[in-house]
């Protein structure tokens, strides 16, 4: 069983990264998700996939995402909580599919600890 932190799981890849976990949950299962600002998709995907951490990017949507989600999982918010994420998240594999140089700092944290990295935008190798 592989346990993926997926940057981006609200937009199309990171969706369809869902997808494909969803059709194997013999083989993965996930572990933690980040979004931008989202949180209506993100708080979808927590209630099906149960990972034990979110990270939101925009302070305030994290803010009412955690009114809406309680106790289900770990919030963070925030550039540094995307970064935390990746820092302390207990997972395998990293999927990189957030917009822009947002995924930078995150992707980077996971290569220090070794984890398999799967890149889905440019920007992360273009700098």
């Amino acid at each position: 069983m592989k346990k993926v932190l997926i940057l981006g799981s609200s937009g199309s890849i990171g969706v369809n990264t869902l997808n494909v976990i969803r059709n194997f949950p013999d083989k993965f299962e996930v572990a933690a998700l980040t979004v931008n600002s989202r949180i209506d998709i993100l708080e979808e995907q927590v209630n099906e996939f149960k990972p034990v951490l979110v990270a939101i990017k925009d302070e305030k949507a994290a803010k009412i995402f955690r009114q809406k989600i309680g106790n289900k999982c770990t919030v963070l918010s925030g550039t540094d909580g995307l970064i935390k994420a990746a820092a302390e998240a207990d997972y395998d594999i990293l999927i990189g599919a957030m917009v822009g140089f947002a995924g930078l700092a995150p992707t980077i944290e996971a290569v220090k600890r070794g984890k398999r990295i799967a890149l889905a935008n440019k920007e992360t190798l273009v700098v």
